[in-house]
């Protein structure tokens, strides 16, 4: 067993397949990947080489007009045996990060709610209304949310 075992987590994971920029570094090159699972204390993504323990990121995720920005520290690089790229896990570098990264995800899930939603009506529904009755149904339920 490893100091860091990703299979023994703080925060429940769950599956968000979304693009973001990683910036290996201040002034680092981006590089475009995809978010495969988030939790309120980080993210996972597949990367091509092994991350250091440790090494700091910066994780951009895009969504419409606005971008969140994030920072983050590399808590395992896995290798995968069948593809041979590295499952990585980053933890949040700071409680604005997480708040970042949680606020992104809510906006994602409110987009999809919407688009489902109005399927589901046949009209477009608004952004202030599908925003206003995803909060209603599921900001309680939501990771990092108080229930008051």
């Amino acid at each position: 067993m490893t100091a860091f075992d990703p299979e023994k987590r703080r925060c429940l994971r769950h599956p968000l397949h979304i693009p973001i920029r990683l910036e290996l570094g201040p002034g680092g090159v981006p590089a475009e990947r995809r978010c495969e699972e988030i939790s309120q204390g980080g993210l996972s993504f597949w990367w091509d080489r092994r991350l250091g323990r440790g090494q700091f990121l910066i994780i951009t995720i895009p969504v419409k007009e606005k971008s969140f920005r994030i920072r983050a520290r590399v808590a395992y690089s896995l290798k995968d045996a069948r593809t041979g790229h590295f499952r990585t896990g980053v933890e949040f570098k700071d409680p604005e990060s997480a708040f970042r990264a949680r606020l992104a995800e809510e906006t994602i899930e409110i987009i999809e709610y919407r688009k489902k939603v109005s399927s589901e009506k046949g009209f477009e529904v608004s952004e202030e209304q599908a925003a206003e009755e995803w909060i209603r149904r599921y900001a309680q339920g939501f990771p990092g949310q108080s229930r008051q």
